[in-house]
């Protein structure tokens, strides 16, 4: 019969940091991108070489938006193509939507009131 008790109260306490946790306001962390951009089209004699500029050059646009959308691990909707052309190397294209993570404060008006000091 003890333990039926303890396991009771056990259950009652978990539910009970259950509801003050959400009570409290969500922190977290999202992804927020802006339009697609495109580099130029990029001739090099060889395909690295080629890809590298293509990129150079978008992460370079995207910087337009600020400093935290230049990563290409993090943008959206990636296309990084290549083709090649006799005789004369590869042609490439890098074209994405410039991406950054955002630290998403709590919602005003939720949360326990500051004291005033």
């Amino acid at each position: 019969m003890m333990l039926q008790i303890e396991f009771s109260n056990l259950t009652a306490a978990a539910a009970t940091m259950a509801i003050l946790a959400a009570l409290q306001p969500a922190k977290g962390a999202v992804r927020v991108c802006k339009e697609p951009v495109s580099s130029v089209i990029v001739f090099e004699e060889s395909e690295k070489d080629s890809k590298r500029r293509a990129l150079n050059d978008w992460k370079m646009k995207a910087g337009l938006f600020g400093e935290g959308y230049t990563g290409w691990r993090l943008a959206a909707n990636k296309y990084l193509a290549c083709t090649g052309i006799e005789g004369q190397g590869y042609a490439c294209l890098a074209r994405a939507s410039p991406c950054t993570i955002k630290q998403v404060p709590p919602l005003k008006g939720y949360g326990p009131k500051p004291v005033p000091g």
